[in-house]
């Protein structure tokens, strides 16, 4: 029942949206989904970090740190504009703070690699003649 009323406010919101603009487009929405899925990332990164400084934080809760992503994505969004950067370069922006945010997420590839000499997996000749 909950899903049903909040996904019609967000109707009502769109319509309600598009009228005041005297405009509709079909990626009018997509910088709301981009903020919320950085705002995701921030914030998870922002609570493993701080899990990782302070140990577990047990009053930090996920949509907790996603509130505090949302509000440092969105200020360095305005800090950005602040400097005097053209709004064509807010993609930029906003790829840079998601691409920092992802790569201190903490997340390592491990590769497999071969030894090619010596080794506990090199073969011998144990065959004597």
């Amino acid at each position: 029942m909950g899903l049903i009323i909040a996904n019609g406010l967000v109707a009502l919101a769109g319509s309600i949206f598009a009228q005041s603009q005297s405009y509709s487009d079909a990626g009018m929405g997509t910088g709301m989904a981009v903020t919320g899925l950085a705002a995701v990332i921030i914030g998870e990164t922002i609570l493993k970090i701080l899990t990782m400084i302070w140990g577990k934080l047990s009053f930090i809760k996920a949509t907790t740190a996603v509130v505090f992503g949302a509000m440092l994505y969105q200020g360095a969004i305005a800090l950005a504009m602040r400097l005097g950067m053209p709004q064509s370069d807010l993609k930029l922006v906003t790829a840079v703070i998601v691409a920092v945010a992802l790569s201190l997420n903490g997340v390592s590839f491990k590769f497999k690699t071969k030894s090619l000499v010596g080794g506990g997996n090199s073969a011998s000749n144990t065959k004597s003649a």
